[in-house]
């Protein structure tokens, strides 16, 4: 992120109704923006200087421009988020969830080709890819590679209520494919719970970042996170990561 005026890779993307509160029974749509701004995250995307993208369904009769607005009207206090005010089908509120999701995920893909017109192709791309795969995506966070073994934490971004979950792939001599899940309080959690990842004494271990609210977060999990190679379960083909996700 940044605030001097370089460009930002997009970080989230999240639903809000013409009041600016977030819509209720969006579950579904939810986690398709989460999966969605990180996949483009992990495609080098950036839509300017700020990293979050706020899709705000406005119910109206008539076709209206989309808008880019900030929150305050003051970029120095909202400088890292922007709404974009896109229209809807006039009775939208009254849609059942089905539907109401698929005019979001439209609304979404029309305020990002609005923002970014040159990649149009690449963004329906993307969201098509997205929707399609859903919860089998995993973004990877962490690498490391020995010898013989190489462990890749990733998150797994699902909608609520069901967990979002960090997952650790152990690839042994490239051929042995094995892993391990945990769940996760908020999704968000895994980039503050993963600084770092090693294997020792017959576990692996995951230790999280440096900084003071990744420790406060390690805690709430009870310390490093750390599965014996036991609890591993053997698979034939793992998903394909998606990143490194820096940060989100």
């Amino acid at each position: 992120m940044s605030k001097n005026g370089r460009p930002s890779l997009l970080r989230d993307i999240r639903y809000f109704g013409p009041d600016r509160a977030y819509l209720a029974d969006a579950e579904e749509v939810t986690a398709f923006g989460r999966r969605l701004a990180l996949y483009l995250q992990a495609n080098g995307f950036s839509v300017g200087t700020w990293t979050h993208l706020y899709v705000m369904a406005m119910p109206s009769a008539a076709h209206e421009e989309i808008k880019i607005e900030t929150w305050m009207g003051a970029g120095d206090l909202d400088w890292w988020l922007r709404f974009a005010r896109v229209s809807v089908p006039e009775k939208f509120l009254d849609m059942g969830t089905v539907e109401k999701n698929g005019v979001l995920v439209d609304a979404t893909e029309k305020a990002l080709c609005f923002l970014r017109p040159d990649m149009a192709e690449e963004i329906i791309e993307a969201s098509k890819f997205v929707q399609e795969k859903a919860n089998e995506l995993r973004f990877l966070i962490k690498s490391t590679t020995s010898k013989r073994v190489k462990l890749d934490v990733s998150v797994g971004v699902n909608a609520h209520p069901l967990t979002s979950v960090l997952e650790v792939l152990r690839t042994v001599d490239n051929s042995v494919y094995q892993v391990v899940c945990a769940p996760l309080h908020f999704y968000g959690d895994a980039w503050d719970l993963v600084g770092g990842v090693t294997e020792q004494a017959g576990e692996v271990v995951v230790t999280p970042r440096k900084s003071f609210t990744a420790q406060l977060a390690s805690e709430r999990y009870g310390g490093p996170l750390r599965f014996p190679l036991a609890a591993f379960r053997t698979i034939r083909q793992p998903i394909p990561n998606i990143g490194p996700i820096t940060r989100i």
